[in-house]
């Protein structure tokens, strides 16, 4: 709708959050956000009158800005961003003879890989023996475990696994720097108007996030994520709307 400043309304926001890392060309929509909050402040300095009269002037620092959000999301791109970690996309493959440590009856024993397929499990003698699934192991598939049920064969240790391996995407834990990004709100006033408002931030630097719940009695996960925002001399507009961002009421 045609923008005009002389509308006095309410305000409640909601829509979409939109995020992009600095030096590519596209946006991506950062799923269900609840929760956008800019917190802003700017230091000051008064001087106080000498015979008692109050403040008589006001000096302001330098403006810090920073936002806080919620999202119901995570996927690797989103834990990339709050874990400060890279994603490695895994191409599937196979494995062979991949030695498990010396078995015990009930030890559970992870695989190098999750999400396998035409698992095989044999002994080291020199003519291997072969392990039978649901008698002396059970498999889980997608989470590459392998449980011991029996060992009486007698199987000669180590044992060892060959098996089919699916794509995958692998996120580490603090194994980047942050990455910054650009921050695009698509919001719309559900309060009164429904007027538009595009509001973009320049330039993004993600805390890591505090807390991720990985397992909860909510419905719904939430991640929080903190963030500050900085100048950015380049941004379109700079020299009349500043350098962290630009608000454009629509």
């Amino acid at each position: 709708m045609p923008a005009n400043l002389f509308v006095r309304e309410h305000f409640s926001f909601d829509g979409q959050v939109l995020l992009r890392k600095k030096g590519t060309s596209f946006f991506r929509l950062l799923g269900n956000c609840p929760d956008l909050q800019l917190s802003l402040k700017r230091d000051k300095t008064k001087l106080e009158g000498a015979n008692g009269e109050g403040t008589i002037d006001v000096r302001y620092g330098s403006p810090e800005a920073s936002l806080k959000l919620k999202t119901n999301q995570f996927d690797p791109d989103v834990a990339a961003l709050a874990l400060h970690a890279t994603s490695l996309a895994v191409v599937g493959g196979s494995a062979t003879n991949e030695p498990l440590p010396t078995v015990e009856v009930g030890g559970i024993y992870k695989l190098a890989h999750g999400a396998v397929s035409a698992v095989t499990l044999k002994d080291s003698t020199a003519t291997p023996l072969t392990l039978v699934e649901g008698t002396h192991y059970r498999l889980d598939p997608q989470f590459g475990t392998v449980e011991i049920l029996s060992i009486t064969g007698p199987f000669v240790m180590p044992i060892k696994a060959s098996y089919t391996y699916a794509s995958a995407v692998n996120v580490g834990i603090f194994s980047s720097d942050p990455v910054e990004y650009e921050l695009l709100f698509k919001g719309n006033n559900k309060a009164q108007s429904g007027r538009e408002a595009r509001i973009s931030l320049w330039r993004v630097t993600f805390d890591p996030a505090k807390v991720v719940d990985l397992i909860s009695n909510k419905k719904f996960g939430e991640l929080d994520l903190e963030a500050e925002l900085l100048a950015d001399p380049t941004a379109p507009n700079n020299a009349q709307m500043g350098q962290l961002g630009l608000i454009e009421m629509l």
